[in-house]
């Protein structure tokens, strides 16, 4: 109930406004895994590469949070 009600006084609803999500790239890295932001689609090649490589060479899991 008060949670509900914090919500409703709140401006900004939680997770609707984009811009105050967390950094989901560095949750990943902080548990073990691979975490990158990509916010330029040029980037993205590069970044795939280097997300496979940690998941079929390190055998660690693998985010990419892209932002374009």
């Amino acid at each position: 109930m008060i949670e509900r009600e914090a919500e409703a006084r709140a401006k900004v609803k939680p997770f609707i406004d984009l811009d105050q999500l967390p950094a989901f790239e560095q949750v990943c890295a902080s548990a073990g895994g691979y975490g990158e932001r990509v916010e330029d689609p040029a980037e993205l090649p590069d970044a795939f590469a280097r997300a496979f490589h940690a998941v079929n060479v390190e055998k660690r899991q693998a985010l990419l949070n892209v932002i374009c």
